[in-house]
């Protein structure tokens, strides 16, 4: 197909609407890099440390003003600064982000990071408690074969004693089974087919 010079404004257009008194601004689009920032900000965050309540709501709170400030023309610092209970108890935040029109394309890139952060962390302590596990059978197993009187038994019997401790070293890797859980009824559970991994 035939191509056309099609020309389109580099700037991000805004929309404008009246809050009270003021005449509100807000970018009809977050840009990648803008986009960037607030999702960075947000993960950092919300995988601060181990206290979950807290962190969603610091990371939270974090994205309405990092939305506000990077996104309208809303001063959120300084002395003329709105507050975060203010922006949200008043009903501007609920005036400001359904006009970004990709603003649940933030969200949707926010949770996906979040469950693929999630994953990646179950990983990474699985393979540690794995490695962890081998350590401390496999030093368990050394300890048993050193102390083997290799001079009291016949070469049979000492075989048959490595072939003993060597197979606790296959315990660690058989195979994990996990119960899948289905709601039946609300409230009730019911144990129902084993999943092995």
């Amino acid at each position: 197909m035939q191509k056309d010079n099609i020309k389109l404004n580099k700037n991000v257009p805004q929309v404008e609407f009246q809050f009270e008194e003021s005449t509100i601004k807000v970018l009809k689009y977050v840009d990648l890099k803008t986009k960037t920032r607030i999702i960075s900000s947000y993960i950092g965050l919300f995988f601060k440390d181990d206290d979950l309540l807290q962190n969603y709501l610091i990371a939270e709170n974090s994205l309405i003003l990092e939305v506000t400030d990077l996104c309208t023309n809303v001063q959120i610092l300084g002395d003329n600064a709105i507050e975060l209970e203010a922006l949200v108890s008043s009903g501007l935040w609920d005036m400001i982000y359904p006009r970004i029109a990709n603003y649940a394309e933030v969200r949707r890139d926010i949770q996906k990071l979040i469950e693929m952060t999630r994953a990646n962390i179950f990983s990474e302590k699985s393979v540690g408690v794995i490695l962890d596990l081998l350590f401390e059978k496999l030093t368990e197993v050394l300890e048993n074969i050193s102390n083997v009187d290799f001079d009291s038994k016949n070469f049979s019997e000492v075989i048959d004693q490595l072939k003993l401790e060597t197979a606790k070293l296959s315990e660690i890797f058989m195979p994990v089974t996990i119960t899948k859980i289905r709601k039946k009824k609300p409230g009730t559970i019911k144990k129902s087919d084993e999943i092995i991994l």
